[in-house]
């Protein structure tokens, strides 16, 4: 039976798909949630007391277990840095993670929030940069991206924009550089890029073919 480190389980999250780019990059996706307040009667537990039933790919959905019983704990625990530092907090139900979960850097700032029913992401979620700049927020249902998602880089500048249904592409997409220039945009449907949809401009504005080179015509920009 392995041990995995729980912020390491937690933040393996699914990956936007980006196949209208050329190097069809993708990100994490974490997001907000309520804060989260612990009764007075309630007591954390740290998460090395713990440990992690089953191998990949039932990781996505872990159970963590009492390591002498063997029985799925219910509670909230905790995840340390080697520096002391918190690294996670959040509730257990039957084993799996449950409501509302933080996550902080190793200096104390703020990494996300996010939300869990019965193992699966689900409610909306969201991630900061070390700069403390807003770099994720979007909406999971039963463990799938569902509605409006929208990403940052560093300096604030929007990144990706984009709606999903299901877990899949849907609507319109837009990507920026990181200079607020348009990077693409296109159109899925079920989660499938529409045919034709796709554009494509580099960091100075200038129409662009999913390769990066130069479109020289009007026409060569709209196909």
């Amino acid at each position: 039976m392995k041990i995995f480190p729980l912020f390491f389980i937690i933040l393996s999250l699914p990956l936007i798909s980006e196949r209208y780019l050329s190097a069809q990059q993708s990100e994490n996706a974490i997001a907000i949630c309520k804060n989260i307040t612990i009764k007075n009667n309630e007591t954390e537990i740290n998460i090395k007391e713990l440990e992690t039933r089953g191998e990949d790919p039932d990781l996505k959905n872990p159970i963590l277990v009492k390591k002498q019983s063997g029985i799925p704990f219910s509670g909230r625990v905790f995840e340390l840095y080697k520096n002391g530092q918190r690294r996670a907090s959040g509730s257990l139900k039957n084993g799996k993670h449950q409501d509302s979960w933080l996550f902080w850097y190793d200096d104390g700032s703020k990494k996300c929030e996010a939300t869990f029913n019965n193992g699966n992401r689900n409610g909306l979620w969201v991630c900061w940069h070390e700069n403390n700049q807003k770099k994720y927020i979007g909406n999971y249902k039963d463990g799938k991206m569902d509605g409006s998602w929208v990403y940052w880089y560093e300096n604030g500048q929007k990144r990706f924009q984009g709606i999903f249904k299901d877990g899949k592409e849907r609507g319109g997409h837009v990507r920026w550089h990181e200079n607020g220039q348009k990077k693409a945009e296109a159109n899925f449907k079920d989660g499938k890029l529409v045919g034709g949809s796709a554009k494509y401009w580099n960091s100075k504005g200038e129409p662009v073919d999913s390769k990066g080179k130069p479109i020289d015509t009007l026409e060569e920009a709209l196909k």
